[in-house]
């Protein structure tokens, strides 16, 4: 779910790493979460069949060495293995990833946290933001990016403006956060 924005800065669940890590003076302005995300993306349209095929190929060829393959099955386990990870193992990653993660719009900072067995924190300071962009789906659901856009070379080949280093996936209200955003860049000069 994303976060409300009309919701004060005491009824937000900040995780207590990016909460230690406050300024005096800068205010939690936004809390979010990724939202639901459709179980496979675009690019998983040309990975998914890939890795099937490796760990396919790697199979049949463990079983024409025949009855006696000897140190080729166990060499074969890994191939098997990164196979059925691109198929099905980066999704399975992904989507727990999404579950664990949490992001903040500071009046300073923009925040990425990542809850595993140790809490994984990752900020943008929005002074040095050039730009941000954002993509919105019609019911107002999108990705915010931050820092500067890939290259249109890499937006033509991939499809995909919006992978920059630092990006909120699949947020509610995503043009609001990214005007509150924009209003702390500014700010911040």
């Amino acid at each position: 779910m994303g976060g409300s924005l009309t919701q004060s800065a005491e009824e937000l669940v900040l995780p207590s790493a990016i909460r230690a890590g406050l300024f005096g003076d800068e205010r939690v302005l936004w809390v979010g979460r990724p939202g639901p995300s459709p179980l496979l993306e675009p690019f998983d349209a040309l990975i998914v069949p890939w890795g099937l095929m490796w760990a396919a190929f790697t199979c049949l060829i463990v079983w024409f060495v025949g009855p006696d393959p000897g140190f080729f099955v166990p060499v074969s386990i890994p191939f098997v293995l990164i196979g059925l990870y691109l198929s099905f193992g980066r999704i399975l990653l992904r989507r727990s990833r999404r579950g664990r993660t949490t992001y903040a719009v500071t009046t300073r900072r923009a925040f990425i946290a990542i809850s595993a067995r140790r809490e994984v924190i990752r900020e943008f300071d929005l002074r040095r933001s050039p730009s941000l962009e954002s993509r919105a789906r019609a019911d107002g659901w999108g990705t915010l990016a931050f820092g500067v856009p890939m290259t249109p070379v890499y937006q033509r080949v991939w499809g995909a403006a919006l992978q920059t280093d630092f990006t909120f996936d699949n947020i509610a209200n995503v043009n609001e956060v990214k005007a509150m955003a924009s209003s702390a860049h500014l700010d911040q000069r």
